[in-house]
C-alpha cells in the first residue's frame, strides 16, 4: 500500500501551523517535517518552496522555527527525536541545520532559493 502525502510547500506550512498550534506539548510535528524534508530531500521542497505563491509566507514561519540550533522547531525535532531509539542529538541537530539551510529556513538560503 502505497500512502499519499500533500505537496511540499502545503506539508511544510500544515506542519509548522501545527508546530505553532501544539508547542511545547506535542514536539512531533516539528520531527515530521524535519523526517518529510529529509525523505523528499531538501532540494525537491526548496524548489517547491521558491516556486510557491505561498512563498514568502513559508520562508518567514521557517524562519521563525528553524533558524538555528535555538530555535522552537529545532529544539523540538531534538525533543521527539531523543525518544527514538538509536538516535544522536549531534547528528541529527548536524543533519538538521543542513537541511533547514537548504529548504530556505536559513537566511543565506533564503536570499539564494528566492
Amino acid at each position: 500500500m502505497r500512502l499519499k502525502t500533500p505537496n511540499p510547500v502545503d506539508f511544510v506550512l500544515m506542519k509548522v501551523d501545527a508546530i505553532r498550534i501544539r508547542r511545547p506539548k506535542n514536539p512531533k510535528d516539528g520531527f515530521d517535517r524535519y523526517a518529510y524534508v529529509r525523505k523528499k530531500t531538501p532540494v525537491v521542497v526548496a524548489e517547491a518552496i521558491a516556486a510557491a505563491r505561498e512563498r514568502d509566507e513559508a520562508l518567514q514561519l521557517l524562519q521563525q522555527l528553524f533558524a538555528d540550533e535555538n530555535a522552537p522547531g529545532v529544539l523540538d525535532v531534538l525533543s521527539f527525536a531523543g525518544s527514538l531509539e538509536g538516535n544522536r542529538p549531534a547528528t541529527i541537530t548536524r543533519n538538521m541545520m543542513r537541511t533547514m539551510i537548504m529548504t530556505g529556513s536559513g537566511s543565506r538560503a533564503a536570499s539564494r532559493c528566492c
